[in-house]
């Protein structure tokens, strides 16, 4: 499961990004932290990523890519955060390639699962209002298993 630090670093990472149009600066951080954040190993990344495995160590050491080479992971990241996660389909390019259903939740974060479970508890339940806390999201080969509390 993500940790809160894990999320930290992908924020943190997707603030320190800086384009000309051209170039993106920040890359090595952003690796990192989508990495990280699914746990994956760098050839992984670089498949999310659409470049080469060679081109993935170069965003690492130069700190920097093309911009429209590093898109790609941008929008994986920031879909990671909870932003705009059809960023690309809106801009009418294809979507990040798609996720396995497991992938996928761990992509979600905490946050996005709770405003949901809570806005889809509201709606089956009117006149109700609960707090809905993840206690605990862990993860086997084929199933999630999610723990919440409500009050």
């Amino acid at each position: 499961m993500p940790s809160t630090e894990s999320f930290n670093k992908l924020e943190n990472a997707l603030k320190n990004l800086k384009s000309d149009g051209v170039l993106v600066r920040g890359t090595e951080l952003l690796v990192e932290a989508v990495k990280d954040h699914l746990n994956l190993s760098y050839a992984q990344v670089a498949k999310k990523a659409e470049v080469s495995v060679p081109g993935l160590t170069r965003w690492r050491t130069r700190d920097a890519g093309e911009a429209a080479r590093v898109e790609p992971l941008i929008v994986l990241a920031k879909h990671l955060n909870g932003e705009s996660p059809d960023a690309r389909n809106d801009a009418g390019e294809e979507p990040v390639d798609e996720l396995s259903t497991i992938e996928a939740i761990k992509a979600l974060s905490l946050r996005q699962i709770e405003e949901h479970l809570s806005q889809s508890l509201e709606m089956l339940l009117p006149g109700h209002l609960l707090d809905c806390s993840i206690l605990g999201l862990k993860f086997d080969e084929k199933s999630a298993t999610l723990e919440i509390q409500l009050s």
